[in-house]
C-alpha cells in the first residue's frame, strides 16, 4: 500500500486467458481508516476485512456496495466483536444498485441506526435498506436496536426491503428493533429468504411487530424463530397485506402479542386482503391474543401445532413440551415428534443442532420429520438450557448480587453427562457436573467481586457432554462492578 491508501494488485499473465486481476482482501483499518474507502477501492472478487471492534463516525454507516459482487466481512467472523455502530445517524448498509448474491455481509452487527423522512433513502430500513433489484446475502449478522422514525410511517426498523429487494439472510439475528410498520423487518413488493434467523423482540408501533409484509410480497422464513414481538395493532409477528404471502417451515412463532382493534389482532400472524400464508411443520404457541387472525385471506396452514386449533391436514392443539420457555428443542414427551410432513413447500433442512431430517423419533419403524425447529434424536443426548446469557450487577464493597440459577436437562436419548467449564475466578458454579435423563439439573451461578477493579468482566462457560449431539452450548456471563460517587 503506498501513502494515497492504494493497494497495489498482482496481475498473473496468462498465455492463453490473458492478464487477469487477482482478488485482493483489503484491510480496515489496516489499508484504509474507513469502511466506505475500502469498499470503493475493491473490485469485484475482493474482500474488505473488518478488524474486530467497533465502527463508528461518516465514512463507517450508509454504507453502500454500488452493485460490487464483494464480501464485506470480520475477521473473527464473531458479529459481537466487530461493531458497526450508527450512532442514531443513519443506517449500516444501503443495497440500491442492483446488488446479487455474490455481494455479501458476513460476521457484523449493526446497530443503533435512525433513519427519518430525511434520512438518504427515507425513512426505510433502520439497520439495511435494499431496494432497486438489489438482493446480497447477509450471513451470521446481527441486526439490532435500529429504528425507523416513529410517528412519520417509518418501515422495517432492522430491515427494509421495498421494489423487488430480495436479500437472503443466514443465521442472522433481528432482534430488539423499533419501526411505524414491521418494527423487525419490512417488505414492499419483494421477496426475501431467511434461513435459520432470530427475528425476537421487535416492536412496531401500528402493525407487524417482527415483520410488516405489503402489496405481493412473499418471503420465505425456513427454520427461524419469531419470538416476544410486539405491535400495538395487528399481526404480532407477522402482519401480511395486499397479496403478501410468505412460506413458513420448521419455524416457531412463540409469545408474540398485539392489541385488538377494528384493524385487525393475529399475535402470532395476521392475514389480509387475499394475503394467503403457508405454514408447515410450525409452532404456534403462547402468542396473544390469538394465533391466527384472518381477514379476506385463506392462509394454508398444515402439520403445525397451533393454540386453540386451526383447520389443515396434520394440524394438533396440544402443548408442544419445550424443553425450557426459552429453550425451543422438544421434549421426550412431545406430540409434535413425528407429526409433520416430509414433503414441506421450503423442504427439509437440517435442524440448528445438525440432525437430519426425518429421523425416526418415536421408534416405530417410519422416519416423519417433527414439528417445530428441532429435530427430537433418540440416539443420543442432547443439551438444553434455561438461558445462555446472565447479567450481574454489583457496587464494590456493598456485598455480592444475588446468585442466579441456570438450568440444564437432557432433551435427547439416553443419559446426557454434562459439565461446565470455562468459570473465571470471580464466577462459581455448584455443581459443575451432573447427569439427566430428561429431569432438571440446577446449576449455582454466585460470583465474587473481592479484589475486583470496576467496570465490565465477562466470561463464556461452555456446557459440556462429548457424547452430546449438540455439545458444547455456550453460556455467558457479564458482571458489572460499579463505585459510590
Amino acid at each position: 500500500m503506498d501513502g494515497t491508501g492504494l493497494t497495489v494488485r498482482a496481475v498473473v499473465v496468462c498465455a492463453m486467458a490473458g492478464p487477469a486481476a487477482l482478488a485482493d482482501t483489503l484491510h480496515v483499518p489496516g489499508n484504509y481508516t474507513a469502511i466506505q474507502a475500502a469498499i470503493d477501492a475493491a473490485v469485484d472478487g475482493d474482500v474488505v476485512m473488518l478488524a474486530d471492534g467497533t465502527y463508528t463516525g461518516p465514512g463507517n454507516r450508509d454504507l453502500d456496495l454500488a452493485g460490487k459482487a464483494i464480501t464485506v466481512r470480520s475477521a473473527s467472523g464473531d458479529p459481537a466483536l466487530c461493531v458497526i455502530d450508527c450512532q442514531g445517524e443513519g443506517r449500516g448498509f444501503c443495497f440500491r444498485s442492483g446488488e446479487g448474491p455474490d455481494s455479501v455481509v458476513e460476521g457484523l452487527t449493526i446497530t443503533n441506526g435512525y433513519v427519518d423522512v430525511d434520512s438518504p433513502g427515507g425513512d426505510e430500513g433502520g439497520g439495511v435498506l435494499c431496494t432497486n433489484g438489489s438482493s446480497p446475502t447477509l450471513s451470521n449478522c446481527a441486526i439490532s436496536g435500529n429504528q425507523a422514525s416513529l410517528l412519520e410511517y417509518g418501515v422495517g426498523g432492522g430491515l427494509a426491503c421495498r421494489e423487488s429487494g430480495n436479500p437472503t439472510l443466514t443465521g442472522c439475528e433481528i432482534r430488539g428493533n423499533w419501526a411505524d410498520y414491521g418494527g423487525g423487518l419490512y417488505c414492499h413488493c419483494s421477496s426475501p429468504t431467511f434461513a435459520g434467523c432470530e427475528i425476537d423482540s421487535n416492536t412496531a408501533a401500528w402493525f407487524g411487530g417482527a415483520g410488516d409484509l405489503n402489496e405481493h410480497s412473499a418471503p420465505a422464513f425456513l427454520g427461524c424463530t419469531l419470538d416476544g414481538n410486539v405491535s400495538f395493532m395487528g399481526g404480532g409477528g407477522l402482519n401480511c397485506w395486499s397479496h403478501s404471502s410468505p412460506t413458513l417451515t420448521h419455524c416457531v412463532l412463540r409469545g408474540n402479542r398485539c392489541g385488538e382493534s377494528m384493524y385487525g389482532s393475529g399475535g402470532a400472524i395476521s392475514c389480509s386482503y387475499s394475503s394467503n400464508a403457508t405454514a408447515t411443520n410450525c409452532i404456534l404457541w403462547d402468542n396473544t391474543p390469538n394465533e391466527i387472525e384472518v381477514y379476506s385471506s385463506a392462509p394454508v396452514v398444515t402439520y403445525c401445532d397451533v393454540q386453540g386449533g386451526w383447520p389443515g391436514a396434520g394440524n394438533i392443539d396440544v402443548d408442544p413440551h419445550f424443553a425450557f420457555a426459552d429453550d425451543r428443542h422438544l421434549l421426550a414427551s412431545s406430540p409434535c415428534i413425528d407429526a409433520g410432513s416430509n414433503d414441506p413447500p421450503l423442504g427439509l433442512p437440517d435442524d440448528p443442532d445438525g440432525n437430519p431430517r426425518p429421523l425416526d423419533g418415536d421408534g416405530d419403524g417410519t422416519a416423519t420429520a417433527d414439528i417445530g425447529l428441532y429435530e427430537f434424536n433418540p440416539e443420543g443426548p442432547s443439551i438444553a438450557l434455561s438461558a445462555d446469557n446472565f447479567e450481574f450487577y454489583a457496587i464494590a464493597g456493598e456485598g455480592e448480587p444475588a446468585d442466579q440459577m441456570l438450568l440444564v436437562r437432557n432433551c435427547g436419548g439416553g443419559t446426557l453427562a454434562w459439565t461446565v467449564t470455562g468459570q473465571p475466578a470471580w464466577l462459581d458454579t455448584s455443581p459443575a457436573s451432573g447427569a439427566s435423563s430428561g429431569e432438571v439439573a440446577e446449576v449455582l451461578l454466585h460470583v465474587e467481586t473481592a479484589g475486583l477493579p470496576h467496570g465490565t468482566h465477562a466470561a463464556m462457560l461452555e456446557v459440556n457432554d462429548a457424547e452430546a449431539i449438540n455439545s458444547s452450548r455456550p453460556v455467558w456471563v457479564t458482571l458489572h462492578v460499579g463505585t459510590v460517587l
